[in-house]
């Protein structure tokens, strides 16, 4: 079988499974939700300025980052990074896989392709129907106009995040093998082991804060199209600039898929 063969199976296997759409689906109202309650928290934050009293929604870096919440979605690609490799063990089609394409380098390489296309796609997807739904909010507010770039910055961050968490997601897959147990791992790595690692290095003064997974994230969602390099302070925590954060990021991904390959070319298939 060749490669591209592969690339079509891969697709084939994703298209006709339910989970497939069930998580693009919490993708899209997870990205919406976060963009379409953003104009209410925006427009209640004022100040007065000069006698005159300012909302958020009257800034046009707070509705860009607002619009940045559209790529927020990128949990789902990493969840179903994952299942494309440790789902094929959970549903015992794992050696039908492999014979199918003896040569078990072509077959992991292609759901490598699968996992970066598959990050993609939800990321663009969700970020698209997320972005709509937040300027068709945004005009029930007066002088409140989303800049042009913040949709170019949206694509571009989406874009990173999605190819980046597919990838990490497959990684994490072939080392477990256990579906359950690598997505329940990288949830509570996400939310739980790495928020509380980061409170704890910034307690004890630590620089390697920044350098943890989640950390590295949210200093790449400040990335722009103009390739802003600064870094920021948010939550206490000074992160890494966005394109230092997308190159340890990749860099991390890279490290996870290499030694997912190596280990799944030599363990064997039950």
């Amino acid at each position: 079988m060749n490669f591209a063969a592969l690339l079509k199976s891969e697709f084939r296997k994703l298209v006709y499974a339910r989970s497939t759409w069930w998580l693009l689906g919490g993708a899209v109202a997870f990205s919406s939700l976060g963009v379409g309650v953003m104009p209410l928290i925006l427009n209640a934050n004022t100040a007065q300025v000069g006698g005159t009293v300012t909302t958020g929604l009257m800034s046009s870096e707070a509705i860009g980052a607002m619009f940045g919440k559209a790529a927020a979605g990128y949990y789902f690609s990493m969840i179903l990074g994952a299942m494309l490799l440790a789902g094929e063990f959970a549903k015992g089609t794992a050696i039908a896989t492999f014979l199918a394409a003896p040569k078990r380098s072509s077959v992991l390489w292609a759901k490598v392709v699968m996992a970066a296309l598959v990050g993609l796609g939800v990321q663009i997807i969700s970020g698209a129907i997320a972005s709509g739904v937040g300027a068709l909010v945004l005009t029930n507010f007066k002088h409140a106009e989303p800049p042009l770039s913040a949709f170019g910055d949206l694509a571009l961050t989406a874009s990173v995040s999605g190819i980046v968490l597919g990838l990490v997601g497959l990684a994490v897959g072939a080392l477990v093998r256990n579906q359950t147990g690598a997505i329940v791992g990288l949830l509570a790595w996400m939310f739980l082991i790495d928020p509380i690692l980061t409170v704890l290095t910034q307690v004890m003064h630590y620089e390697v804060g920044k350098y943890l997974f989640t950390a590295l994230i949210s200093g790449m969602m400040d990335l722009h199209l103009s390739g802003i390099t600064s870094s920021r302070m948010l939550g206490g925590l000074d992160y890494l600039s966005p394109l230092v954060s997308m190159a340890v990021l990749l860099a991390y991904t890279a490290a996870l898929v290499a030694a997912a390959l190596a280990t799944s070319l030599r363990r064997d298939i039950d």
